[in-house]
C-alpha cells in the first residue's frame, strides 16, 4: 500500500491496467492468462507486506507460493 500511495509508476492502477492489456492478449484456446495476484496480494489488491521488502517484489522465499498458484489454476 505505501508504494502505491506514493509512486507515479509503480502502483495498483498502473499494474491493473497492464494486467487488463495482457488479458486482452489471451484467446482462451492457445493464450491463456493467469492472473497471480489473489496469491500474493490482501484484499485490497496490495502486495502483501511480509512478502516484499521494496513493496514490488516479492523475496524469493514466497516464489515458490506464487507459482503453486500458477501451477494449479493452469489450463491443461
Amino acid at each position: 500500500a505505501p508504494q502505491c500511495q506514493t509512486d507515479s509508476v509503480f502502483n495498483n492502477t498502473n499494474l491493473v491496467q497492464r494486467n487488463k492489456a495482457i488479458s486482452e492478449l489471451a484467446n482462451g484456446r492457445d493464450i491463456f492468462y493467469i492472473d497471480p495476484n489473489p496469491a500474493v496480494c490482501d484484499k485490497d489488491g496490495n502486495l502483501i507486506s511480509e512478502y516484499t521488502s521494496d513493496q514490488i517484489h516479492l523475496k524469493a522465499n514466497y516464489y515458490n507460493l506464487w507459482s503453486k498458484y500458477i501451477r494449479e489454476n493452469v489450463v491443461y
